[in-house]
């Protein structure tokens, strides 16, 4: 999941809603009242906070979202969530009225247009603080990152922080393996990539991927 965080008053919204560990976050306001923090803090206040977020994809948020506030029972969090189907809408126009949820779940759609309008915030400072470079796997900020003009996605500044990253499951044939020359099973995705070019070589088809109502893919 990821997520907007609005601009105007960023100094208490950004520093709790990053401690999110579920939600990515960028931010929205009125236009008029928008500014940038000079300074950035980990410090979270213990002072009784409200939030709001948009969202469209559950599960993930609402485990995330109770996690948060057992970890900080001062934060209230009054979620909102929005179909699939017109999340690109709703979330393009709620972000850039005057009464802008406080974060909100990142759609690339949606920031083609919140991005040029100042609609949404740099977290460059975040991730600095955070060392979010160490935390997550490059290409899982990559896709969250875009120029200003919201042309050029996967580079220039970061819009949002990976609410969660995907696992892949690889099962194998014990006995193929083996059959096919590979000794021990790989430890990086070079000796992956090697290990199938081993088993095509033996003449087996490396790798299977179900897809279920789609077909599959095979390699």
């Amino acid at each position: 999941m990821n997520v907007p965080i609005r601009r105007a008053g960023v100094g208490v919204l950004a520093t709790v809603a990053l401690a999110l560990t579920g939600c990515a976050t960028s931010g929205s306001g009125d236009g008029n009242d928008q500014t940038e923090p000079t300074e950035v803090s980990d410090e979270i206040t213990d002072e009784p906070v409200t939030l709001r977020l948009a969202y469209t994809d559950d599960p993930p948020t609402e485990a995330l979202v109770d996690g948060f506030t057992e970890k900080y029972p001062n934060v209230t969090i009054e979620t909102e969530q929005t179909g699939f189907s017109n999340y690109i809408s709703s979330i393009t126009r709620s972000m850039s009225s005057e009464d802008a949820p406080d974060i909100a779940q990142y759609n690339p759609g949606a920031m083609r247009s919140l991005v040029p309008a100042g609609e949404v915030l740099d977290l460059e400072q975040y991730s600095d603080l955070y060392s979010w470079e160490e935390s997550f796997p490059p290409a899982s900020l990559e896709q969250l990152m875009s120029d200003e003009e919201a042309k050029e996605f996967g580079t220039g500044s970061l819009y949002a922080a990976p609410g969660g990253l995907s696992v892949l499951g690889v099962y194998y044939n014990k006995e193929m393996l083996e059959e096919a020359g590979v000794d021990s099973l790989p430890s990086t995705l070079d000796e992956f990539v090697e290990a199938m070019d081993t088993v095509e070589q033996a003449g087996t088809r490396p790798l299977s991927l179900g897809a279920l109502q789609v077909g599959a893919i095979h390699l």
